[in-house]
């Protein structure tokens, strides 16, 4: 039984807070330390925008983020390769270890106090779709048809009560923008019934859009 931050593999079930000790082992930029001595203010609204280059950072203040708001968090990437991206960050310049704790789940069906998805594992999730990590990584046009236009969000009430019973109160939103239609149906959907604090990071707003999209990023993010 391995102990990482004081925290045992039998005490994970009743995991209500992040392990003590957990933090950033470098300096802040000044843009993170600027954002995170106003995070009060920034988060009045229940959400966080955070616009800022590739490379500068955005995952890192977005787990300090979520370290500070200290609740059962989804953390949803647009990529199988920035989902493992969160989770290797998160260990080797948060909690100094290449273990992932068992408080880190990458399965919806199966969420932890951490759980690091993608945007289209939710959607199949709440779909009762079975989809392999070699599709998740598909592109739109290799997608097979039947999956794509899945509509009805079957299992949506089920995901969102397994993300209850966990006690999901904070979704991180990586580049949360250019999803497909029904993929943002069921990401809208699932932050109204949990209603959760939202911090959405992106390197590349969706200005040239149109209204509606731009309408449907704003109810996400709260940007504007």
């Amino acid at each position: 039984m391995e102990e990482i931050l004081g925290l045992t593999e039998r005490e994970e079930t009743i995991l209500k807070e992040f392990p003590s000790g957990i933090q950033f082992l470098y300096p802040w930029r000044k843009y993170q330390e600027r954002v995170l001595n106003e995070l009060d203010s920034h988060l009045e609204n229940g959400h966080l925008h955070v616009i800022a280059p590739l490379g500068s950072g955005k995952t890192i203040l977005g787990l300090e983020v979520m370290l500070r708001l200290n609740k059962p968090t989804l953390i949803l990437a647009p990529s199988l390769a920035i989902r493992n991206q969160w989770i290797q960050r998160f260990c080797d310049l948060f909690l100094k270890t290449t273990h992932k704790p068992d408080w880190i789940s990458r399965n919806i069906r199966q969420p932890a106090f951490v759980t690091v998805i993608t945007y289209q594992a939710l959607h199949t999730a709440c779909n009762n779709l079975s989809v392999s990590e070699e599709e998740e990584e598909a592109s739109e046009a290799e997608v097979t048809e039947t999956k794509a236009a899945a509509r009805s969000n079957a299992n949506l009430e089920g995901i969102v009560k397994l993300l209850r019973q966990q006690g999901v109160q904070t979704i991180v939103a990586d580049e949360a923008h250019h999803l497909k239609n029904e993929w943002w149906k069921t990401l809208i959907q699932v932050k109204k019934k949990l209603r959760p604090t939202v911090v959405g990071l992106t390197a590349t707003p969706p200005y040239d859009v149109t209204p509606l999209e731009w309408q449907r990023y704003t109810e996400l993010t709260g940007g504007r």
